[in-house]
């Protein structure tokens, strides 16, 4: 008889993605208005793009684009 198909993950005994989702978020970061101001002006400058910035300053775009 064939055995059942599990839905669950593909390992047994190990999870599957949908279950460790959102356990180990890492915690978000806070920025002084200095830093900000910093990074807002090396965007606005032209000199560098958006991702050369946040690759810069070890950060993402979408962190970038958000301050």
């Amino acid at each position: 008889m064939a055995q059942p198909v599990s839905l669950r993950g593909s390992v047994p005994g190990k999870a599957s993605i949908m279950e460790t989702m959102g356990k180990k978020r890492r915690p978000r970061p806070s920025f002084t208005p200095g830093f900000k101001a910093e990074i807002v002006e090396l965007c606005r400058r032209g000199e560098r793009s958006v991702g050369q910035v946040a690759k810069d300053f070890e950060l993402t775009e979408t962190t970038v684009g958000a301050v």
